[in-house]
This record gives C-alpha cells, sequence and structure tokens, in this order.
C-alpha cells in the first residue's frame, strides 16, 4: 500500500503544489516546472513530484486535446460519432481531475505517490535510477 515518507512539512506542501498548479493553471505545467527548478536541489521528493506531474499532465492534455479535437472532426464527418467522442471525452475528464485531486491528497499527507508506468519512467529517465 502507500507508504508515508519522511518528508518536512514544507516538501509535502511543495509537492502538493505541483498537482493543485495543474488545476489552477487551467491544464498548463508552469507550477511544476516552476516547483521542479526551485526545489531539485534540496528535495528528491518534491522533484520527483514535479516530475512525474509534468509528464502525466503533459500525456492528459495531450489525450484530452486528441479526444476533443478528434471528436469535432470526426462529428463534422459523422453526427453520430459525436455522441460517442464527446461524453468519452468529459469521461476523460473527470478521471484527469480525480487524478489531480488524488496527486495532491497524497503529496499533501506526505505519502508515497508514484503512478505505475509513468512514475517508474520518471524514475529510470530522471531521477538516476533512484527515488
Amino acid at each position: 500500500m502507500m507508504q508515508e515518507v519522511d518528508v518536512s512539512s514544507d516538501e509535502k506542501l511543495w509537492a502538493g503544489l505541483n498537482y493543485a498548479g495543474w488545476i489552477l493553471c487551467c491544464g498548463l505545467p508552469v507550477s511544476s516546472i516552476v516547483i521542479y527548478f526551485m526545489k531539485r536541489e534540496e528535495s528528491e521528493y518534491v522533484a520527483f513530484q514535479s516530475l512525474q506531474a509534468i509528464v502525466v499532465g503533459l500525456l492528459m492534455t495531450i489525450i484530452s486535446f486528441s479526444l476533443g479535437f478528434g471528436g469535432g472532426l470526426l462529428g463534422a464527418i459523422n453526427p453520430t460519432l459525436a455522441l460517442i467522442t464527446t461524453p468519452l471525452s468529459l469521461v476523460f475528464s473527470l478521471i484527469t481531475f480525480g487524478v489531480w485531486v488524488f496527486g495532491m491528497f497524497m503529496t499533501f499527507t506526505g505519502r508515497e505517490f508514484q503512478l505505475p508506468v509513468i512514475g517508474e519512467f520518471v524514475i529510470n529517465n530522471w531521477m538516476g535510477g533512484k527515488e
């Protein structure tokens, strides 16, 4: 299960702001990028959460844009397809919001939060294979 990690309340705050920033900045990674460059030398926990938030946020933005734009194009060709893509886009938006809220909760409470594929990708490619 998700374990608590030994981090300060300051680290919990900065890590949680990575996920809150995506909601407050309307899906832009600005806050996570700024936090990463500010805190990467001070806290490995915050650096990891920043990078994870950037990767998952960019992936979700690309998928959401594809669903919206692709759904609009398909809907222009065949309106019946819009009946499929519109609810799918809405469901994906709700899932995205849920991921951000869950990320905020886990990091604000100081728990280990690593998404299955994305977290390992970040660790192996940008954190030197360690967290």
